[in-house]
């Protein structure tokens, strides 16, 4: 028998991050989940489906006004047992609840059991995305900047965060997925976008021409995504 509960926090928690871990193609931390439902502010619901005790799928669904976020993961050795239900249906009920009409969630193109699994529930593709990787041991130095560009981090010049929210926020509505989701204010922006536990003033890149700032990039650092230190 499938129990399905909402994780409020200890076990559920780190069980949660356990199986997403293992079927979803980007791994995330504790930490992570833990702050990102915080920024969300009770606009989410994470689910976690047992069977005999022991986790073996989970889900979430995040509202952000009319649009949703929602995504389903289930064990290998919990396919095709009914168990994937379970969440869906406890996600769309509190997606209704929300005042939503319809529910977009994401599947990866290499989960060909996902993809089955969502299309037998009416779920059509309207977008995708690419996920990219790149060996940095594999290229070219890149040259350095013009001239009149000076490049710092900001941790070296942490008075720049309002202007580099001035560039994001020029900049957001040109990316894909994005045109219809203006950015929020400074100190959400700052917050969700920015402050996370992995990520770091050091690995945020400022681009600045006389003394203005024109862009800049930012890494994150994701301790779940990070290789292990390798041994001999």
């Amino acid at each position: 028998m499938t129990e399905i509960r909402s994780i409020v926090g200890g076990g559920d928690v780190a069980a949660w991050v356990e199986v997403h871990n293992e079927v979803a193609p980007v791994p995330i931390t504790l930490a992570e989940l833990e702050a990102y439902r915080d920024a969300l502010a009770g606009n989410e619901l994470h689910l976690v489906a047992l069977a005999d005790g022991a986790a073996v799928g989970v889900g979430f669904v995040t509202v952000e006004g009319e649009e949703s976020d929602a995504w389903i993961g289930v064990l290998q050795a919990g396919r095709r047992r009914g168990i994937g239900r379970a969440p869906y249906e406890g996600l769309s009920g509190w997606a209704r609840t929300a005042g939503l009409e319809h529910l977009e969630g994401r599947v990866d193109a290499a989960e060909s059991d996902g993809l089955a699994w969502a299309a037998r529930r009416g779920f059509e593709e309207i977008t995708r995305e690419t996920r990219l990787a790149l060996d940095l041991a594999d290229i070219p130095e890149e040259p350095p900047p013009a001239a009149e560009v000076e490049i710092v981090t900001w941790a070296e010049r942490p008075e720049l965060v309002p202007r580099i929210y001035a560039v994001a926020s020029e900049a957001y509505p040109d990316v894909p997925g994005y045109e219809e989701h203006p950015i929020g204010p400074f100190e959400e922006w700052l917050a969700f976008d920015m402050s996370g536990p992995n990520d770091r003033p050091e690995a945020v890149f400022v681009a600045l021409v006389d003394g203005e700032v024109v862009g800049y990039s930012k890494l994150h650092l994701s301790d779940a995504a990070r290789p292990s230190p390798r041994t001999t």
